[in-house]
């Protein structure tokens, strides 16, 4: 080949990479961090050696805001658990359901999840579309099997605090089938005699989502700024579906998807401390911190002032 062959060649390479679009998957969750946020960021995430599971019931639920709450103002590890993989929901990009759906839509959580660095885990159980009762949708799902397989997970997970927005009120079946398997499993898990080969799990904070009238719930602002990343919380959360989730389509208006405040029945005892986060685990814990415990507490207040 001439030299002006060879030329021609590479310009003709160059060429084409430049009108080849980038990988959604590299654009939503390709790129390392760094910079200030992610020191700081680093920083918050020493002073805590606390797991979080936030639980939902579909891959565009939203989970998305008390996971980014959790994560940016607390420093907690999070995991997300889903029910299904969200093969009976619509979509927008393609001709794809059913099984293929579902695949695009594992892809797209994880993309998702990784902007708050969250690992993600499934239950696996199918989704065949709208379901008006919980009833409906155990006999899907298998209400005994389904809270087996819900205990089982808890204890692989390992949590501290386990979180749901879903409440007995919602009007989707899979979202009260949830709750109810929530709040039979998380006892559960922590009893030695219901399935014995594998050891006990106790959470230290469980909470179902609230109604705006419930007299119990704790309420969390998430309409304000976070200061690193310069916008609300709930825009933070709005802004991961609409990147990561491209297959239902574009997200409700910032107002429709997300109240202002973030509400929770608590339903276990709660923690000593002033709030109900108080008292989770810290590396600064004197069971935890290997060395002086004088330089721990001073290291703690550190980290959280």
């Amino acid at each position: 080949m001439s030299v002006g062959a060879s030329v021609r060649a590479a310009l003709s390479v160059v060429l084409l990479a430049t009108l080849v679009p980038a990988q959604s998957w590299q654009e939503s969750c390709g790129e390392t961090r760094a910079g200030i946020v992610a020191l700081r960021q680093a920083v918050k995430d020493t002073g805590s050696d606390c797991l979080a599971l936030v639980v939902a019931s579909h891959p565009d639920d939203r989970y998305v805001l008390p996971a980014v709450w959790l994560r940016y103002v607390m420093g907690l590890r999070i995991a997300v658990l889903l029910a299904t993989r969200g093969g009976g929901g619509q979509n927008i990009s393609g001709p794809e359901s059913g099984d293929a759906l579902e695949r695009i839509r594992t892809l797209e959580t994880e993309a998702g999840c990784s902007h708050f660095d969250g690992e993600v885990w499934y239950l696996n159980r199918p989704d065949a579309g709208y379901r008006r009762t919980a009833e409906a949708t155990f006999g899907e799902w298998g209400r005994e099997q389904s809270l087996r397989d819900l205990v089982r997970l808890i204890r692989t997970i390992r949590p501290d605090v386990i979180l749901t927005t879903h409440n007995f009120q919602e009007q989707h079946g899979h979202d009260v089938a949830l709750v109810e398997l929530l709040t039979n499993a998380v006892p559960l898990a922590g009893d030695a005699e219901f399935l014995p080969e594998l050891p006990v799990h106790r959470p230290r904070v469980f909470g179902i989502g609230a109604t705006a009238d419930s007299p119990s719930a704790i309420s969390i602002p998430v309409d304000r700024l976070e200061p690193l990343r310069g916008a609300s919380f709930r825009h933070l959360a709005r802004e991961i579906l609409r990147m990561a989730h491209l297959s239902p389509g574009p997200p409700v208006p910032l107002e429709e998807l997300f109240e202002p405040t973030l509400r929770f029945e608590l339903r276990l005892p709660p923690q000593p401390g002033d709030t109900p986060f108080a008292g989770l685990p810290s590396l600064f814990d004197p069971a935890i911190w290997p060395g002086d415990p004088e330089r721990a507490a001073a290291l703690d207040r550190f980290v959280r002032e």
